[in-house]
């Protein structure tokens, strides 16, 4: 999708200190396409959106129109988006892990725990 695979992605998320992501179950996968949508919709032109997806755009089209207002809910117009292109960070990752690694040298700062709301 991002002209990489995602080896190379998950490559640069763990040199940057992030944990190898949870499984998704195929279940929770075709639940989450409305999240998926709303959450890429203003960042990914519609071609990677479907591709993300792994649908056609006449499903796309079908679910914006059908799926309960969902284009209207989304501001009933689709921003020009240009491609997201994968672009290896180098040293930039290691270096961002490092400084994770520096200010959580137990891992993540909230990991396992619920942090009240004030």
């Amino acid at each position: 999708m991002a002209g990489t695979s995602a080896q190379n992605i998950l490559a640069t998320g763990l040199a940057m200190g992030l944990e190898k992501p949870a499984p998704v179950s195929k279940l929770a996968w075709e639940r989450s396409y409305i999240t998926i949508i709303r959450r890429n919709w203003h960042l990914l032109p519609r071609t990677q959106l479907t591709d993300l997806l792994g649908w056609d755009d006449h499903r796309l089209e079908f679910t914006l129109r059908e799926d309960d207002f969902l284009y209207e809910k989304l501001g009933s117009f689709k921003p020009s988006c240009a491609p997201v292109k994968y672009q290896p960070a180098g040293t930039a990752a290691s270096k961002i892990g490092d400084v994770l690694r520096e200010a959580f040298p137990d891992g993540r700062p909230c990991k396992g725990t619920l942090v009240p709301l004030r």
